[in-house]
């Protein structure tokens, strides 16, 4: 066996290699396949797959699995090098004295008569077969022709007893022989034939522990190998690393590379670096202007390329490499200096044929010479035609643009600094665009221009979410008395307007309310007119958010009248240059208990921030997102909308986002029942100590966390720093929920006296909101205190009025709780059962924990009864019908009951038809009290 085919380390936890996640359903047909060995009989394997599926990995897999089964393990790995060598591949795989007995045999026999020959081969691995032999050959593209003669003939005729083949190679350069012979194989059992495809999004996923972005995902194509060297980039860029733009990958995946590169001709190679050169996808003629090549070399070349797979046909007349990640190692192994000729001569052509700005840019960029005016406007061209839908790529262009400008043109500077700021923030890049923003303010004069102003929104807005909100503050202050010197006109009234919008904004995230409701409605009276819709809609929003939060919820609606028409009425262009106006109107819809709306407003911001690369307010609409689908009973999408919100916080380094994105996934763990995940969000939410309102929302997801592993009094003491009882650091809309949660850590903590005064201050803390969502909180906290029915009752159907699903199951509990405690069991057990239910569907599995036990606990203390005193008994039902019953008393559906019984959805419906019958009831909730009334009669 080669050294590098040795048996690989397998996973400890899963038994799988760490790398195969995805590849389950492969493992389970290798696995299949060694069981035919261990009942004496042969298979074959047959492995396809693009470089980097792991096809390798695989046969890994299968060696490791052989080998824990005691078997014999041969393998191989063919090499472009050994091409030329008669059955390489196949003495590569046995040991030396196996290697010399079968050649012996092959010199034994006459040389043409093949057919014997490779009998007496097929003759040896069955007498190697003890107790089996597993075979495995890998990179087959490669094979020898004697080898693949040899292979064809054992495929189409396996050995006798307990062998098995596994062979591997590229699916574009297979062998066309073993590819039939596998398609007309005499053996007695079908081939496993594993052709290897991308990993799905969730596999990816789970490949990289959870940190795989959408974006990631897609620049891979699901390819594994490709997955890790790009996540390993992406964490090495957050590290301070060389990361991406570095394009440093690892030493494996260089040197396969350019192994590759090194088995065209030499012409061919020239060829494939000029290709690397012309971009991601190119032409020959392109590729011909780079080289300085005729046409005919070219076509020469592609076809030697496309012969070993490493370009491919793309649309029309162009052709990619079949990864970038080949792109860069090729590109990265030319000579800096034909290079940058290369690029020199491919700018030159696209000129002469007049094509856009942003094609002549990429090459632009690396040949231009310093102080080209020329240069630098083609970049700013560039910049400008993909702002739109690409800061990212429109920071690149313009961070080119001032490597070639000369620090003496000091107005072009300020200039392409702020448009650079402005890609920067739009990219979530906050440090970078800030540093920018102080370039730009030392270059402009002192005097208030348009341009000044847009530059000092733009850094208080990065300051704010950077945690530097009195330096922002600073910043604006003195802008808007500077303005307020100066002529009245349209330009004044833009700026200000702007600049006390981002005033607010400055405002409410310190906490206040009420100063920043002020300036909001100011920002209202100096919009200059609707052709500033995107600002005028978001200055409503915000309006409405900070009345809301601040308890007047009247002026909040009004807001909301008024701008979500507008928004509606916005087209996607407009809207995505100020996103922030959608997610303004759904935090007013969300606190005026408008969920179906706020998430509708959501998932367009979003879609349009995910499709125009809108990094920066992204983690914000996620957070939002996240809190109202916890409304509505959508804990898993809403985890995973804070998860997605923590890593991309993680990447704009906006310390107000991070922690409000911590907070929302502690919040969301805490209620769908993981503690752990809960609490060690909570805590870093916490560290972070941002201030104001983030850091009170923090403080609250905390505290649930406390509450979940049944630390109340830990919860508790959370209110120390908010000013004491009266919560004066908390808003009026969010104390009512904080009352709520301290009633029932105080329950928690055996104290029902103080639960009662919390819930007498939940109940006088929503009484002037006249919200109905929080008036069931606040209806709901009461019964938690003094164990009321009525008041669960008025609690869950004010909770349902407004949408708030998850809280009207949790009011379904307290009155199944307070039913018991009067003796009504039945129609406590329909309760309990209704939100047990209702938790499970949520995904709140803490809660339907708690649901199940307290139905536990109400059939321990039922009486005993005769199933004849009951006119709900079960006595009358067949015992396929009381299962049935029973497991519709634990709250499973139809779907699940089939799947517990191993028998079809029908047949439970047929059969529950009946049980509805016999017990004269019409609802799966009577089943669940008859089930509970019967507990203890048998």
């Amino acid at each position: 066996m080669r050294p590098d085919m040795r048996l690989p380390e397998r996973h400890p936890d899963s038994g799988l290699l760490p790398d195969l996640v995805g590849r389950e359903h492969e493992c389970a047909a290798m696995e299949h396949a060694l069981d035919r060995l261990s009942r004496g009989s042969s298979a074959l394997i047959e492995v396809m797959g693009d470089p980097g599926l792991g096809k390798t990995r695989l046969l890994g897999e299968l060696m490791a699995l052989a080998a824990t089964r005691g078997l014999r393990v041969r393998a191989a790995q063919a090499s472009r090098s050994r091409q030329h060598v008669p059955f390489g591949v196949l003495l590569d795989a046995f040991t030396a004295e196996e290697a010399t007995q079968g050649c012996r045999r092959l010199a034994a026999v006459d040389a043409h008569d093949r057919y014997l020959r490779y009998e007496e081969i097929r003759l040896m691995l069955t007498e190697l077969a003890t107790p089996g032999l597993v075979l495995a050959l890998d990179d087959l593209h490669w094979i020898d022709e004697q080898s693949a003669d040899l292979l064809t003939h054992l495929v189409r005729r396996p050995p006798p007893g307990p062998v098995l083949l596994a062979l591997a190679y590229r699916q574009r350069q297979a062998p066309g022989r073993l590819r039939a012979a596998f398609a007309e194989t005499l053996s007695a059992a079908p081939p496993i034939r594993l052709q290897l495809g991308p990993l799905s999004e969730g596999e990816a996923d789970r490949l990289l522990g959870g940190r795989c972005s959408p974006s990631l995902y897609h620049a891979s194509g699901g390819n594994p190998l490709y997955l890790d060297v790009l996540a390993r980039n992406v964490i090495a860029a957050r590290n301070g690393g060389p990361g991406a733009a570095g394009r440093e990958y690892p030493v494996a995946i260089e040197a396969a590379v350019l192994a590759e590169l090194e088995t065209l001709s030499p012409p061919s190679q020239q060829v494939a670096r000029a290709a690397a050169v012309a971009g991601e996808l190119f032409c020959d003629g392109a590729v011909a202007d780079a080289g300085g090549f005729d046409r005919d070399t070219v076509l020469a070349a592609f076809t030697e390329m496309a012969e070993l797979d490493l370009i491919r046909p793309a649309t029309g007349n162009l052709f990619a490499f079949r990864h970038s990640i080949v792109q860069s190692v090729i590109y990265a192994s030319t000579n800096p200096a034909w290079r940058l000729t290369a690029h020199a001569r491919v700018a030159a052509a696209l000129k002469r044929m007049g094509l856009p700005a942003s094609v002549q840019a990429y090459h632009i960029e690396r040949a231009a010479e310093f102080d080209d005016p020329e240069a630098v406007a083609v970049l700013e061209d560039a910049a400008s035609s993909v702002s739109g839908y690409s800061p990212a790529m429109s920071a690149r262009w313009l961070s080119a643009a001032l490597r070639l400008l000369p620090d003496t043109a000091v107005d072009h500077r300020a200039r392409l600094l702020l448009d650079l700021a402005r890609a920067f923030i739009a990219a979530g890049r906050l440090r970078e665009s800030r540093e920018r923003l102080h370039q730009v303010l030392a270059l402009l004069p002192r005097e208030p221009t348009s341009r000044r102003a847009d530059a000092v929104v733009l850094c208080a807005t990065a300051n704010r979410l950077l945690g530097r909100r009195a330096e922002g503050r600073a910043l604006l202050t003195d802008e808007i008395a500077t303005l307020a010197t100066e002529p009245a006109g349209e330009p004044r009234a833009s700026a200000l307007a702007a600049l006390t919008f981002e005033l607010a904004c400055n405002s409410s995230a310190g906490g206040d309310l009420a100063g920043c409701r002020l300036p909001a409605t100011q920002s209202l009276a100096v919009i200059p007119d609707r052709n500033r819709l995107p600002l005028h809609v978001a200055a409503h929003g915000h309006a409405a958010a900070a009345a809301a939060a601040a308890g007047a919820v009247s002026t909040a609606a009004a807001h909301l009248d008024a701008a979500v028409p507008l928004l509606d009425s916005m087209l996607d262009g407009a809207l995505t240059e100020r996103l922030d106006a959608a997610l303004w109107v759904a935090r007013g819809e969300f606190l005026l208990e408008r969920p179906t709306e706020a998430l509708r407003h959501l998932d367009r911001g979003r879609g349009l921030a995910r499709d125009f690369h809108r990094y920066l307010v992204l983690p914000d609409l996620l957070v939002t997102r996240a809190l109202t689908l916890r409304d509505l009973g959508r804990l898993a999408e809403a985890a995973e909308c804070a998860g997605e919100a923590v890593e991309l916080a993680e990447l704009t380094g906006g310390l107000e986002q991070r922690t409000a994105a911590l907070a929302a996934r502690c919040a969301i763990a805490a209620w769908a029942g993981d503690a752990d995940e809960a609490m060690r969000t909570g805590a870093a939410a916490v560290a972070c100590e941002v201030g104001g309102l983030t850091a009170v929302f923090a403080r609250k997801a905390y505290a649930e966390a406390c509450l979940a592993i049944g630390d109340a009094d830990r919860c508790l003491s959370q209110v120390t720093g908010l000013g004491g009882p009266d919560l004066p650091e908390v808003g009026a809309w969010w104390r009512v929920g904080w009352y709520e949660m301290l009633t029932r850590a105080a329950l928690a903590a055996g104290r029902p006296r103080e639960a009662a005064e919390w819930a007498r201050r939940c109940h006088l803390a929503a009484q002037p909101l006249r919200l109905a969502g929080r008036g069931g909180i606040a209806a709901l906290a009461q019964a938690q205190a003094l164990c009321a029915e009525a008041d669960t009752g008025t609690a869950h159907d004010a909770l349902a009025s407004a949408g708030l699903v998850l809280d009207a199951a949790r009011a379904r509990l307290v009155e199944g709780v307070a039913l018991a405690r009067c003796g009504d069991d039945e129609q406590a057990a329909v309760r309990l059962l209704a939100a047990h239910t209702q938790f499970e569907a949520c995904g709140a599995a803490g809660l339907a924990r708690q649901a199940i036990s307290e139905r536990r606990r109400l059939a321990a203390r039922s009486p005993r009864r005769s199933p004849g005193q009951h006119p709900h008994g079960l006595a009358g039902l067949t015992r396929r019908e009381q299962q049935i019953a029973q497991l519709v008393g634990d709250g499973l559906t139809n779907g699940r009951i089939a799947a517990h019984l191993h028998v079809t959805e029908k047949t439970v419906e047929k059969h529950l038809s009946n049980v509805f019958a016999k017990l004269g009831v019409s609802a799966r909730s009577q089943v669940a009290a008859a089930v509970v009334l019967a507990a203890r009669a048998n």
